[in-house]
């Protein structure tokens, strides 16, 4: 036989079995005597969330590739591709590439081919990606990561009325004292 079990809602373990005091009668018309209970079946209604997103890499950085720490509620499969991210960037920054990788709750994300000057990076999961938990309801939000200010360069503070030149090849001079 075949149960169809509906109306159910909320998440927790079920379990099926006959009562014995039931009308159930075999073809000769023994009443049922005992019941076997069934396998425990695992109830999921609650869909996910990547509820944490944290930058590995410290901020501001000249690194060409910023490294975050994404954390979601639950395990969750289909979190592998650039697709699955939403990767906001301002003044001017671009990236070629993004990885993935660890799981199934915890990953780690690698924003590669980092350029330009002045700018930040901010991460988030994408709730129309195909990121869902094992019981396949679909990621409904996602935080979003503190921004990481990429810098190429950093000003030098000078003495009042001292202009800094640069010269290609030119030697490096550590000791200000010499100059």
């Amino acid at each position: 036989y075949t149960v169809d079990v509906t109306g159910v809602t909320g998440d927790g373990t079920m379990t099926l079995a006959v009562a014995t005091g039931s009308d159930v009668k075999d073809l000769a018309g023994n009443a049922l005597a005992s019941s076997v209970t069934s396998g425990q079946m695992e109830i999921d209604h609650t869909s996910p969330t990547a509820a944490a997103i944290t930058p590995v890499t410290a901020s501001p950085t000249s690194a060409t590739t910023v490294q975050f720490t994404v954390h979601f509620t639950e395990s969750v499969n289909g979190f592998d591709a650039a697709a699955d991210l939403v990767i906001a960037e301002t003044g001017g920054l671009t990236h070629s590439g993004a990885t993935i990788s660890g799981g199934p709750q915890e990953y780690t994300v690698d924003v590669t081919g980092v350029t330009g000057n002045g700018g930040a990076i901010a991460l988030a999961v994408s709730t129309a990606s195909d990121v869902a938990d094992l019981a396949g309801n679909p990621l409904t939000s996602s935080v979003t990561s503190t921004a990481v200010t990429i810098l190429w360069s950093v000003p030098v503070p000078l003495k009042p009325g001292w202009n800094l030149v640069l010269f290609p090849n030119a030697p490096l001079v550590e000791d200000a004292a010499a100059l």
